[in-house]
């Protein structure tokens, strides 16, 4: 899950003004991935079942939506 938080953020990271190299920009990674639900893969899984995994719309959408609430909760707190 980690590595596919990381291409959303990084694909995002314009839009929302973060910059990579901030404590805002792990703080945002360290809350979506802190409200989504853990994946491992076996050490015998192959590359396509992880492929799979990465290229899930669904999965992408849910990874949106959760980064989109944790800089809701960094930048804007109440």
């Amino acid at each position: 899950m980690e590595v596919l938080v990381l291409d959303v953020i990084n694909e995002l990271k314009k839009d929302y003004g973060l910059d990579e190299n901030s404590m805002e920009f792990e703080l945002i990674q360290t809350l979506a991935l802190n409200n989504l639900p853990p994946k491992y893969f076996p050490p015998n899984a192959s590359e396509g079942e992880k492929k799979s995994f990465l290229l899930d719309k669904q999965r992408h959408i849910m990874v949106m939506a959760a980064i989109a609430r944790a800089v809701e909760l960094v930048k804007y707190p109440l």
